[in-house]
């Protein structure tokens, strides 16, 4: 049962722990949604008056956490579901969080424990926003959105909460919005930090030329996405003139006639080509967010954006966005990471297997597994969805995993070749009972691996000889929980 004013008090408890402390450490995910909460909290322990250091990681280890115990008085987790008993070993422990956990001896505002979904309801950011932006209760409470410059001169612009949250929801795919999400939206949108419109749903609506927007297109759009000869006769017999002078026109360079008839030309296509869903698709709720420089206006650009950095182990860059600084060096970050997107999208609809209960994706070698997780749920967009879908990819080890503004020793520097396991499900298979956080976190464990999450999105490491024994497990799982 749903108790959101009990989460929300909840909430107000965290934000009076985060006042106590002197100079914590916080821990964040690598993601878009783990860089935006991280910097909603870290801004907001800034501004009254605290030192804290921040790092991101890629995942959340018992010996990491001996190490942090060891070195920290004082950590808050952020976005990375850490329901680890080791975490009591830290004098003072916080986590903000919205993956599935239970009660585990230490502070946790988590939506979850309360009956509210944290998996499509609300993110980490939507969390850090509801600690960390005083009367920004919903549901009938008093409420405003927070507005706070960030004291680091190097940095251009002032950041402001409600925008990360949002970005942060639609980064961990929570779209369309619905529950505190789309109150805190609401939220934003009173006080002109945010504007909501229906629109093409396409990726590089102003930072893009339309060429490139449909070339190199987010969502793929199968027939158009890498094939330039197609992307510009659909221009063409649109009636689009794409170079304006010595500028090539964006989607909003042109006249809204134009852009009907080219969404129009992009949904026929798609429909005749078998794609009818995805077609649909192309129309939907769009976010702006007028109050941020121009490359980070659209709020699926700026989430695009924190993940290429995040997935690339350019963790400073995604912080440095948090806080509204745009370079160079992110806008070709971002070019690697949707080309990246765009091979393992290929491969993986030409490499799918249906094993019975789930569909496969086998990308050791061929899929990073910084975004094989994306990839999986990108796919759903081509790829039936009656049953969930299981990627695996060899997992990698970077000297930028650990990309953090401090310096601390790893621990365990010698480990085991594993395989990272990133799963995806749609919403009527979670109705029908499948629930993949459970199913990650039970069958990894079962390996002698880790792994948890959503009710429609999970991962887990696991050994790489388990990998057989784990996919029965996951197999018989599926087949136990699920009435399809």
């Amino acid at each position: 049962m749903q108790d959101a004013g009990r989460f929300l008090e909840k909430c107000a408890e965290a934000r009076e722990i985060l006042l106590s402390l002197s100079n914590p450490m916080v821990i964040n995910h690598y993601d878009c949604d783990g860089l935006a909460s991280g910097a909603i909290v870290y801004d907001f322990l800034m501004k009254n008056g605290k030192m804290p250091k921040i790092m991101t990681v890629k995942q959340l280890k018992p010996e990491n956490i001996s190490g942090f115990a060891s070195s920290f008085k004082e950590v808050v987790f952020v976005d990375l579901g850490a329901n680890l008993s080791a975490i009591k070993e830290i004098k003072t422990a916080l986590t903000i969080d919205h993956h599935q956990t239970e009660e585990l001896g230490y502070f946790q505002a988590n939506p979850m424990l309360y009956g509210v979904d944290g998996g499509s309801e609300i993110s980490s950011s939507g969390v850090a926003y509801l600690v960390c932006s005083p009367e920004s209760g919903v549901w009938g409470l008093e409420s405003r959105v927070q507005s706070l410059e960030f004291r680091d001169p190097r940095l251009k612009t002032q950041d402001h909460y409600a925008e990360l949250a949002l970005v942060g929801a639609l980064g961990d795919m929570q779209y369309p919005l619905e529950g505190m999400n789309r109150m805190i939206a609401d939220q934003g949108i009173k006080a002109g930090r945010i504007e909501e419109r229906i629109d093409l749903t396409l990726f590089g609506k102003h930072a893009r030329s339309i060429r490139s927007m449909l070339l190199y297109a987010d969502p793929y759009l199968p027939g158009i996405t890498g094939n330039e000869e197609l992307c510009k006769f659909i221009i063409e017999s649109s009636g689009i003139t794409e170079q304006q002078g010595t500028k090539w026109a964006s989607y909003y360079d042109c006249p809204e006639e134009e852009r009907k008839r080219l969404v129009s030309s992009l949904v026929r296509f798609l429909a005749e080509g078998g794609y009818g869903k995805l077609a649909k698709s192309l129309i939907g709720p769009v976010y702006l967010l007028p109050k941020l420089i121009p490359e980070l206006r659209e709020a699926q650009e700026f989430s695009t954006m924190l993940n290429a950095c995040g997935r690339n182990g350019r963790f400073d860059l995604g912080m440095q966005l948090c806080f509204g600084n745009f370079t160079d060096e992110v806008a070709n970050l971002l070019a690697t990471h949707r080309k990246n997107l765009r091979d393992g999208i290929a491969f993986a609809i030409s490499n799918m297997q249906d094993l019975g209960p789930f569909y496969l994706i086998d990308g050791r070698g061929a899929i990073s597994e910084n975004i094989i997780g994306v990839v999986c749920g990108m796919i759903y967009s081509t790829a039936r969805h009656d049953k969930p879908i299981i990627g695996l990819a060899n997992e990698e080890i970077t000297s930028s995993e650990l990309r953090v503004s401090i310096t601390i020793p790893e621990t365990g520097n010698s480990k085991p070749e594993t395989i990272k396991i990133s799963s995806r499900a749609a919403k009527p298979l979670v109705a029908a009972g499948v629930n993949l956080g459970a199913i990650m976190k039970e069958c990894s464990l079962v390996v002698g691996g880790a792994g948890g999450g959503h009710r429609m999105a999970a991962g887990a490491t696991i050994p790489k000889e388990k990998l057989e024994e784990f996919l029965a497990g996951v197999s018989h799982a599926i087949q136990k929980t699920s009435s399809v």
